[in-house]
């Protein structure tokens, strides 16, 4: 049996029972390796490892009675492990000498004696291995093996709550080939959101490091098949032996059991500290994730808040979610009869919100929502009613635990405009030219030709822009431009911009301009016509604390 077959167990039993891991257990982790291990020594232990046998489950019930009975005497390291595992330890900690485990164990029993059942209970300073499992108490010592909360990963909020909630679900599943095992291991899902944790072993069953993947992901209701499609939208992070995937679902998620299909067809390794290597091949990871119990633990909070905003945006909040991993918003936003005109699609037209959460101090709580409405992260838009459903999910959102206040910065209303500017081109001609309305303050400069980004050998005319704009999505505006003979062209913003934290308006950087595609001279005369502007509001004054009671579960009673 190899170190990687070792993890084959359904779920985690992470739960806090008497005698494991509590609250303290990271100050005894760290009172207990005060000294650091390098960067290898966690392969070390798992390639001594290889070839331990592990115990019976009766066989385990039996060892956990001795070593109960151990911690009564002067405990070492041999008479709590079992032989075998206890001779692999002590070969790795050979190799380490001063900043081994065994010594700095016996280090700290020597000035520690009259704590030395709370060191080993609490601390939980051994790899436990029992019923036939690799079992680890809680992943506070996580950097030891390969986990998605080892040292030095992210780990958000939510995902610490559900480790310390008992709830992280083990997959095991996994696919060879090319010499290579891929595999699914730890797991956390809700309602809300899925994280999954992909590691990587060669042929000898020792850890690769991992820098990305290439894959394919899709994620169904099992009840209804392929029928039950789940949208989400991802990101990717991880440690150095374990890829994280973390799924936003763009809907709550009502069922009890999802189904995962991850097609994995390359990933990348790490072959030295500044380089890595592409391994090609067919990885088919297939497995299933229960909600059941997540749902039992959701906490379902309807909202009865209103508002309607001086520029015509009418909110409706419908509830809001506390779930294991986090928790959720969701409301519903139309744009009033007035506000419709102005739109650039009319009753349908785009429009979103700008808010943050923030506790009764007013601090923030976590990030601002990203409001990126174009990818249709957050809503689904009824073409009937022009109604948009709205649906935010947040890592941090324990209104259950503290009183948390929805406040409203902001709305943005993609609008119609007919605002122009002239460029008179002639050498008498003053530059820059300066634009102020009561939203944007910028300047164009000269009109030049360079060369074309988009098209190689070509070039294009540019009007460098610099100031400020009110809105964060400028760069959205549509713009035309027509010259002395009435011929018109399409002009698109091209070049970054930054945010103010202060003021909030974006400011374009040095190499930002418009580029007006198709104009291969400088005309007499250019007219810049913005004919949709997305135009953001800020006269908005409304925000309310979101109720700390509810029902359980993810379906109103």
């Amino acid at each position: 049996m190899n170190s990687w077959d070792r993890t084959r167990i359904k779920k985690a039993d992470l739960k806090k029972r008497a005698g494991q891991v509590t609250s303290n257990d990271r100050a005894w982790e760290e009172a207990l390796f005060e000294e650091s291990l390098d960067s290898d020594f966690t392969n070390r232990v798992m390639r001594a490892l290889e070839g331990a046998q592990i115990e019976s489950e009766g066989e385990g019930a039996k060892r956990s009675g001795l070593m109960a009975e151990a911690l009564t005497q002067e405990p070492t390291l041999s008479a709590v492990l079992s032989e075998p595992i206890a001779h692999a330890l002590k070969e790795a900690a050979d190799l380490e000498g001063a900043s081994s485990i065994a010594v700095q164990a016996a280090r700290q029993r020597k000035k520690e004696r009259t704590a030395r059942r709370k060191v080993w209970s609490g601390a939980a300073a051994i790899i436990l291995l029992a019923g036939g499992v690799l079992l680890y108490t809680q992943p506070t010592l996580a950097d030891m093996v390969r986990s998605l909360f080892a040292q030095g990963s992210y780990i958000d909020k939510g995902m610490e709550q559900v480790k310390d909630a008992g709830l992280v679900q083990i997959s095991g599943v996994s696919a060879e080939d090319q010499g290579y095992t891929l595999k699914v291991n730890e797991v956390i899902a809700d309602s809300t959101r899925l994280v999954i944790g992909i590691e990587a072993a060669d042929a000898k069953g020792n850890p690769v490091s991992l820098e990305g993947l290439t894959s394919e992901y899709t994620i169904f209701d099992k009840q209804r098949g392929e029928h039950g499609l789940i949208p989400y939208t991802t990101s990717s992070g991880g440690n150095n032996t374990v890829q994280r995937i973390n799924f936003t679902f763009m809907r709550p998620v009502l069922t009890d059991q999802l189904q995962v299909n991850a097609m994995i067809n390359g990933f990348y390794m790490r072959t030295g500290e500044m380089d890595t290597k592409r391994i090609e091949g067919v990885w088919d990871l297939k497995f299933d994730v229960d909600l059941k119990k997540a749902k039992s633990l959701t906490l379902l909070t309807p909202l009865d808040q209103s508002y309607e905003t001086p520029g015509g945006v009418k909110i409706h909040m419908q509830g809001a979610s506390r779930t294991p991993s986090g928790g959720s918003l969701e409301l519903t936003t139309e744009l009033s009869a007035a506000a419709a005109k102005r739109a650039e699609d009319g009753q349908s037209g785009f429009h979103e919100l700008e808010f943050h959460l923030e506790d009764a101090s007013g601090n923030l709580i976590g990030e601002k929502p990203d409001t990126n409405m174009e990818s249709q992260r957050h809503y689904e838009l009824d073409r009937w009613s022009g109604e948009r459903r709205w649906f935010f999910q947040f890592d941090n959102f324990a209104y259950d635990k503290q009183p948390i206040k929805f406040v409203l910065d902001g709305y943005l209303i993609r609008e119609k405009s007919a605002e122009t500017i002239e460029l008179n081109t002639a050498p008498s001609a003053s530059w820059p030219v300066h634009y102020k309305d009561d939203y944007d303050d910028f300047l164009l400069q000269k009109m030049k030709l360079e060369p074309d980004p988009e098209h190689e050998g070509k070039q294009v005319m540019v009007i460098p822009v610099s100031g400020t704009f009110s809105s964060y999505r400028f760069e959205k505006d549509q713009w035309v431009a027509t010259d002395d003979k009435g011929q018109e062209y399409s002009v698109s913003y091209r070049g970054g911009y930054t945010m103010d934290n202060r003021t909030k308006l974006a400011q374009p950087t040095e190499d930002a301009g418009f580029h007006v595609k198709g104009l291969r001279e400088v005309p007499k005369k250019l007219t810049l016509k913005r004919t949709v502007v997305n135009r953001l509001y800020r006269d908005a004054h409304w925000s309310f604390y979101i109720p700390q009671t509810g029902t359980s579960g993810v379906i109103t009673e």
